[in-house]
């Protein structure tokens, strides 16, 4: 009978695009369309048979392992018309289409074919990813919104959209952190794989570019969200969660924001050792930059561990490289950014040097601006720590020339030059110490070996406190109110005047009771 025909036609149909299904997900391309077209052969009105074509050839435009066919382009957006025409009420030949219009580069019709998809489905994910690639966030928020109040399994890309807008134009990471958290949750995010136009998520005038899983993506983007709410611990997680969504793959971005967090709880070698794998990528970018940074401030902190535990090599070592990923910088990118706080950082390691005994110097080279009339009474190793320990001298004066450099339009620029005057007395002072050791301070025997005699005995060593104590007053005059700069002109003065000394160390505790160095 008639009936028995059509219901047998109608399983045919069915049974060739469940196979055709199958011989895509094994690149058997050329099965996948013989079964396809005899699907539409079996029952020519069929909606879904039709669709499945058209979807077919639309993928055979970007699928780089399918032959090329000169015919693809026009026949996928015939077929994508004619299935649209067949069912008004379905959103998927307009979505589609609306891929194809991208492709081409005609933004306005495609804008206009994913507005229809969403108009008829406001949830559907390949219109909505398509739309964003459009609009902007603030422009896409109504259509987001909309999404969002379907109890959808695929509305994902709606609830990340929402997160970002929240998080990168409002500011609210609290409410970015529920929308970043709902998005998870969604199918079209969390369980890629399962749709089977999932491709045409991509950016179709793109498609040389390796894809990125949009699930590692959000993991990383709601981590970046609890990293700036300060909740550390929950940031790691999210990151690693992003880590091994992405397959270990993570945007240099989000390495690089985790390995602040990893700074921040103290995990100083793995925040180095993540540092270290963006960098050694072979690739630059202004991120690089900040992960430079970051690495080096882990390296100095590493440093200051390996003296606490009597490793001075190995600390001389993350002195070291955290120097040459720093002067690096200055060839990458010393015309496009001010290097106010990367100078600071290379002049903290370079001081820090004077925590080190003189004899892990004996292989360093040694600057020949160091000789003098009293340099020649230090034995080879203390000049060269001299040596290394006044390249930071060099650094604090770069970074004091750089913030005046923007006085005017920094209303800062009164506290930088102060912290890095500050420093400079800081530096000046750890080379009179390293000198006064030298040359016998404390050595007692009933000699006069104080660093107040060794001042008076040394032109070089008054010379460098005479110095220290200058910028310690340069930074008290611009900033009254730091206590460091205080404790530091109190130190210094006490080689010279106790009275006033104590003076100083007083005016600091005042400042700051806390402060444990007086």
């Amino acid at each position: 009978s008639a009936l028995n025909k059509m219901s047998h036609s109608f399983h045919m149909c069915m049974s060739r695009q469940l196979v055709a299904e199958a011989c895509i997900r094994s690149s058997r391309y050329d099965d996948a369309k013989l079964f396809l077209s005899d699907a539409v052969k079996d029952l020519p009105g069929n909606f879904d048979a039709a669709f499945a074509l058209a979807s077919f050839h639309l993928r055979m435009m970007f699928d780089s392992d399918a032959d090329s066919c000169e015919n693809n382009d026009a026949l996928a957006r015939t077929l994508l018309l004619k299935a649209a025409k067949m069912d008004t009420t379905r959103s998927g030949p307009f979505a589609l289409l609306g891929v194809w219009y991208e492709s081409q580069n005609d933004e306005a019709r495609a804008k206009g074919c994913y507005q229809k998809a969403l108009a008829i489905d406001p949830s559907h994910p390949v219109a909505g990813r398509g739309l964003k690639r459009i609009l902007s966030l603030d422009e896409l928020q109504p259509f987001c919104e909309r999404a969002t109040k379907q109890n959808s399994p695929v509305n994902g890309w709606a609830w990340r959209c929402l997160g970002q807008k929240r998080s990168w134009v409002d500011g609210e990471d609290s409410s970015a952190v529920i929308c970043f958290q709902q998005a998870l949750r969604c199918r079209d995010i969390q369980g890629q794989g399962s749709d089977s136009h999932e491709m045409f998520y991509l950016d179709p005038k793109n498609t040389s570019i390796v894809p990125v899983r949009e699930s590692g993506e959000t993991w990383g983007e709601l981590a970046n969200c609890y990293r700036r709410l300060g909740k550390y611990s929950a940031a790691t997680r999210a990151y690693e969660e992003a880590s091994i969504a992405s397959d270990g793959c993570l945007s240099p971005s989000t390495c690089c924001a985790w390995a602040q967090v990893q700074l921040d709880l103290g995990l100083y070698d793995e925040a180095a050792e993540k540092c270290d794998v963006i960098l050694s990528s072979g690739t630059t970018s202004p991120i690089h930059q900040m992960v430079a940074y970051i690495e080096s401030e882990a390296l100095l902190a590493m440093a200051k561990q390996d003296v606490q535990e009597g490793k001075f090599g190995l600390c001389l070592s993350h002195l070291q490289k955290g120097i040459d990923r720093l002067n690096s910088l200055s060839v990458q990118f010393s015309s496009s950014e001010n290097f106010y706080c990367v100078t600071k950082l290379l002049g903290d390691l370079y001081t820090f040097a004077e925590s080190l005994p003189s004899y892990v110097f004996i292989l360093s080279s040694f600057s020949e601006e160091t000789h003098d009339d009293e340099s020649t009474f230090l034995s080879h190793e203390v000049q060269n720590q001299m040596s290394f320990i006044a390249k930071g001298e060099e650094a604090y004066m770069m970074a004091q020339k750089l913030a005046e450099i923007e006085g005017d339009s920094d209303e800062d620029y009164p506290y930088l030059v102060a912290s890095a005057s500050s420093d400079l007395g800081t530096n000046l002072l750890a080379q009179a110490r390293v000198c006064s050791a030298a040359l016998g301070e404390g050595s007692g025997g009933g000699t006069k070996t104080s660093m107040f005699d060794m001042a008076a005995r040394s032109g070089k060593i008054m010379d460098l406190i005479t110095r220290s104590i200058n910028s310690y007053t340069k930074a008290i005059d611009l900033n009254p109110h730091d206590a460091s700069a205080w404790n530091g002109l109190g130190t210094a003065l006490a080689t010279v005047d106790p009275l006033l000394s104590q003076h100083a160390f007083c005016r600091a505790l005042q400042i700051d009771k806390m402060l444990a160095d007086p």
